[in-house]
């Protein structure tokens, strides 16, 4: 699943560009009160953790518990095939069948190519037809390949070679020392088949299959590789260094925060368009195409109900972020890594309003900024008499600009209320027990959670919290 965060509207960034919704707003709450304050800060969004993908501006899918990524904020979870030869699917034509091992041998030969640093074999697994395009595309990405920490490449499965030599293959790959897990590619290889005995199999061309670009397709990758944070994409190497120094101070401070169980291992993929930003993060089709010029980051990979998330990435989008000014962007990598952090560490979703007001907490916990200037129209809607009355459901984080970033703001005050009445380490073991898997849903279960750990029916919870609202707005704050 994945969850993004939105730029938040309503206050000026640079260029007076108003903030836009989380989830593909790039920290939409958090920059909105940020750049809405005119502080000298920046404002940022990010995406729940708890969703397949999660964005820092909560990604235009909306940002959502757990890992969702989906057009959803937070990433799908889907397992990932551990096979050590690619499996070659039955339907070959009739004058290949009897060749079919040697396709298998052909991906062999590709992955160990990679794994041995070999980039005339990789090559050599290209036909005599392959155009010199080709070859020099197939070069860049061997190169690629090879500037990250990629391990346990290989194909796991291929499909069955068309009536025009193109054949679906599906492959793995891991991040060594940044991820536990892998992640699952798709291509579309053009094969020359043998035309004689002795022959081998030969790729004539390569396209992308469907799903979510991988980082490594990205053209011209350069790579900043620390301890614990990984930054690649294809921009400056000093803009790179930048991300990485940005997201190593976060990581401190989520895991002063969040410190049992999480590695502090965070990968960030820094594209230098919104096209790739669309293409890695998975809003860009189907369903999760709408607007993302609000998003300014999203947390996506791969997850499965009982299972931590284990390679989560954060993706950028270059566009919405450089419209934040600096503690904009802080509150909005803030937020999508304490979504690694939480999907690291969590193995069921939770609702979108904790999973998405508590990285809210967690990032406006270290920018000094005044709540009415955080969430101004929050505090507007209770002074008017229609302030909430409820927590925030899904349709409102995947709605209107307007209305995601309010439902962000919630999210954000219900959390930040919890922690003014029971403490930091009392939320932080409230989301610990709604997260674990149950037969329940993800609302039961909180309720549940909200009994054990607070001792408080979540229904008065609530109430309590509409009231804090009205003294908070009553305040002037």
């Amino acid at each position: 699943m994945l969850a993004a965060r939105r730029v938040r509207r309503g206050a000026p960034a640079r260029g007076q560009r108003p903030w836009g919704p989380r989830r593909a707003l790039a920290g939409a709450a958090f920059a909105v009160a940020l750049v809405a304050a005119g502080c000298s800060g920046a404002t940022t969004t990010s995406t729940p953790s708890g969703s397949p993908a999660s964005s820092s501006a909560r990604a235009a899918s909306g940002a959502s518990a757990r890992p969702s990524t989906a057009p959803s904020p937070a990433s799908t979870r889907s397992d990932t095939a551990a096979a050590s030869s690619p499996r070659l699917a039955t339907g070959a034509t009739a004058g290949r069948a009897n060749d079919e091992a040697g396709l298998r041998r052909l991906l062999d030969r590709r992955a160990q190519a990679l794994a041995d640093g070999d980039a005339g074999a990789w090559i050599a697994t290209l036909g005599a037809q392959a155009s010199p395009a080709l070859r020099s595309a197939q070069a860049q990405a061997f190169t690629n390949l090879r500037r990250l920490p990629v391990t346990d490449f290989g194909y796991t499965s291929v499909g069955p070679v068309s009536a025009t030599d193109r054949v679906r293959v599906e492959g793995r790959f891991s991040l060594a020392g940044y991820w536990t897990g892998t992640r699952t590619f798709t291509q579309v290889l053009t094969v020359q088949p043998p035309s004689a005995p002795g022959q081998r199999w030969g790729i004539v061309g390569v396209a992308e299959g469907p799903g979510r670009r991988q980082v490594w397709q990205l053209p011209h990758l350069q790579v900043a590789a620390g301890d614990r944070v990984l930054v690649a994409g294809n921009v400056a190497q000093k803009e790179l260094q930048a991300y990485q120094r940005l997201t190593q101070q976060a990581v401190d401070a989520v895991s002063s925060v969040w410190d049992d169980g999480w590695s502090g291992h965070v990968v960030v993929v820094v594209p230098n368009s919104v096209a790739d930003f669309r293409t890695l993060s998975g809003l860009g089709t189907g369903s999760a195409r709408r607007g993302v010029a609000d998003v300014a980051a999203v947390t996506v990979g791969p997850v499965a109900t009982g299972v931590p998330a284990a390679a989560d990435e954060v993706v950028v989008n270059p566009d919405a972020y450089a419209e934040l000014r600096p503690d904009g962007r802080r509150v909005v990598v803030l937020h999508e890594v304490t979504h690694v952090a939480t999907r690291a560490t969590t193995t069921a979703d939770v609702p979108l309003w904790l999973s998405e007001g508590f990285a809210e907490y967690v990032a406006w916990s270290t920018v000094p900024v005044p709540t009415g200037q955080v969430a101004p129209d929050v505090l507007q809607r209770v002074r008017a008499g229609v302030g909430p009355t409820a927590l925030p459901d899904r349709a409102m984080f995947e709605d209107s600009t307007a209305t995601a970033t309010r439902a962000y703001h919630e999210a954000w005050l219900y959390c930040r209320y919890l922690a003014d009445r029971f403490g930091r380490d009392q939320l932080v073991a409230y989301y610990r027990a709604a997260a674990q898997p149950g037969a329940d849903d993800a609302d039961t279960r909180a309720a549940g959670a909200a009994i054990r750990v607070l001792g408080v029916p979540q229904q008065r919870l609530v109430g309590d919290w509409v009231t804090w609202l009205d003294d908070l707005a009553r305040q002037g704050a």
